[in-house]
């Protein structure tokens, strides 16, 4: 345990904070991050696709942890085509149109 006031990142406890470095190119499939994230950009462009915070009762919305999935990371490829997409994973449109899009540009 980390102890003071001031421990917001991570809320005080020593690892529930990570660090991610990717290379050139590097592409995350769609997931969420159950612990807080601070986002540092150095090179290049990044995009993200920012969707509601997902609720326990709601995982299947998004399909978290099926397919061999890990719990918190979901199959769904949401460059593939909006009609492709909800075809192969219906549930998906109750929350894909909440969806906010975020980028990153160099400078």
């Amino acid at each position: 345990e980390c102890s003071g006031k001031n421990n917001y990142l991570g809320q005080g406890k020593k690892y529930n904070t990570m660090f991610w470095c990717g290379p050139k190119d590097c592409v995350s499939p769609l997931h969420y991050d159950p612990l807080d994230n601070l986002f540092l950009h150095f090179v290049g462009r990044k995009s993200f696709i920012l969707y509601p915070p997902m609720l326990e009762n709601k995982n299947e919305d998004y399909y978290a942890g099926v397919n061999g999935q890990q719990y918190n990371t979901c199959p769904i490829d949401v460059e593939k085509g909006t009609e492709k997409v909800y075809k192969q994973y219906p549930l998906f449109k109750n929350v894909a149109r909440k969806g906010q899009i975020g980028i990153v540009n160099p400078g």
